[in-house]
């Protein structure tokens, strides 16, 4: 079975699904169906009995609902350094824990209010980030409205996970390179590793050739 650990997760395994190429670096993997599978962990989690980790929380957040901290926050009714401090610390309100599975749930089952309000607070959030460009043309003044190039709109984040799906056996080669035993998984959020037990105490070059980019 292959260690999934995708966005920090530490408790998924695979069975099949999945591939391990020889490169001329080293191993890579690659995954089937990358957004059914997160499809498929995020509703595993909104169904588990223990409670959600910050590391869970975080997944569900942003590899399932596709929300920033802020977003998420204001579909909460809270602020979005709320969210990034239970995530940071794996110290989430039961209410929360409880609030973000059925959000999750009831989007990934089609309910309309639900999702409409997702996508309401995605709208919302990126024409707040937009900016006006104004280019003169034949003496006239002609404005536009364009959108932050950090906060995507709805349209370019298909486009934006399946980058990162070619990105991973990318990373996974960098690190057999460099001779680390470690193996790197791309997470929604940048790259996800343990640190590496070189022997100098420091990561080694493995860690410094993932530069993540969306």
């Amino acid at each position: 079975m292959y260690h999934y650990t995708d966005g920090g997760l530490r408790n998924v395994w695979l069975v099949n699904g999945y591939e391990v190429k020889n490169t001329p670096y080293g191993k890579g993997v690659t995954f089937h169906n990358l957004d059914g599978l997160t499809r498929s962990i995020c509703t595993a989690l909104t169904r588990k009995s223990a409670p959600l980790t910050g590391v869970e929380f975080r997944y569900i957040r942003s590899a399932g609902m596709l929300l920033s901290q802020p977003a998420l926050g204001n579909l909460m009714g809270i602020d979005g350094q709320s969210v990034a401090r239970w995530e940071k610390t794996s110290r989430v309100p039961r209410w929360a824990d409880k609030l973000v599975r059925l959000l999750y749930a009831a989007q990934a089952e089609g309910n309309e209010p639900i999702a409409k309000a997702v996508e309401r607070i995605k709208t919302v959030e990126r024409l707040v980030k937009q900016k006006i460009v104004v280019k003169e043309s034949r003496g006239k003044w002609r404005p536009s409205l364009q959108d932050d190039p950090l906060t995507p709109n709805p349209a370019t984040i298909k486009a934006m996970r399946d980058a990162r799906r070619r990105k991973t056996t990318k990373h996974q080669i960098n690190a057999a390179r460099s001779g680390c035993a470690l193996r790197a998984s791309v997470g929604r959020d940048g790259p996800s590793l343990p640190a590496c037990p070189a022997p100098s105490g420091r990561h080694c070059r493995c860690l410094a050739r993932l530069a993540w980019t969306p």
